[in-house]
């Protein structure tokens, strides 16, 4: 599941939902659900608003964490290695 550090952001700037909305002209509600990481999607525009925000890059704005509903079946998980070592030996 991907979650975000928004929370952390705001708390390091001691910013308020509504400081972020007014900031970075996002709707407040798209803001409220990816601070409680109840969002389904995020657009690039609101990536982008909000690292320009921060002045962060999207990895410090969002982490990947496991759970049971996104474990690939082992024959999924096999076929992403393949392509890993795929793409690992054309970036050599």
């Amino acid at each position: 599941m991907i979650k975000t550090n928004l929370g952390e952001l705001m708390g390091r700037h001691k910013h308020k939902l509504i400081d972020v909305a007014d900031a970075t002209g996002l709707n407040r509600s798209i803001i409220t659900k990816l601070y409680n990481d109840k969002a389904t999607r995020l657009e690039i525009k609101t990536l982008n608003k909000l690292c320009a925000l921060y002045n962060c890059q999207p990895g410090d704005l969002l982490r990947y964490e496991k759970d049971e509903e996104n474990i690939l079946p082992d024959a999924e998980v096999a076929k992403a290695e393949r392509i890993k070592a795929a793409q690992a030996k054309k970036q050599k």
